[in-house]
């Protein structure tokens, strides 16, 4: 059954504060004195000793593990047989010729590893594309690199994360 492990983590106090500070401003608390407001009022009701309130730390770091697990689910390397999603958004010149063609076709030929696509048209003659993907990472990437290659796509980004499935979900208590 997943739970909560508690364990420590050394670092250098430079680090700790510039850490403290990126994500603050990223918003895993609204600011350092707001968080230590609501944990010393917290701990006074309760008749605790406050405790150091920079951020949410743990969430921050949660945050971090997740990522690195993403990125390494997308080496695609032995024993990495899960599925991982992505998105890739190209923008093209929809006046090249054969171009949408092109670009259809391709993603016909792949159908099993994706998703859905949306089209938005940003100028009379310039076209936007998501295209969501679902597979093993390397096909996704032979796909989006094929996309990406068509003579007319002005730029483009494959974007990639993980299907969720291999993280185990906490419900934290309020």
């Amino acid at each position: 059954m997943p739970g909560i492990v508690r364990f420590g983590v050394s670092m250098d106090t430079k680090l700790l504060k510039e850490f403290d500070r990126k994500i603050c401003s990223r918003g895993y608390a609204a600011s350092r004195e707001a968080a230590a407001s609501r944990e010393a009022a917290a701990s006074a009701e309760a008749g605790a000793p406050a405790r150091h309130a920079a951020g949410n730390r743990s969430e921050a770091i949660r945050d971090l593990v997740r990522d690195k697990l993403v990125e390494l689910a997308w080496q695609d390397g032995p024993g990495q047989g899960r599925d991982v999603v992505g998105t890739l958004t190209i923008v093209y010149d929809h006046d090249v010729r054969d171009l949408t063609d092109r670009l259809t076709d391709i993603q016909h030929r792949r159908h099993d590893s994706i998703i859905a696509s949306t089209h938005a048209h940003l100028t009379p003659h310039t076209c936007l594309e998501v295209i969501i993907f679902r597979g093993r990472p390397a096909a996704i990437r032979t796909i989006a690199d094929a996309l990406l290659a068509a003579k007319g796509v002005r730029h483009g980004k494959l974007v990639t994360t993980t299907t969720g499935s291999e993280f185990h979900e906490h419900r934290y208590r309020r």
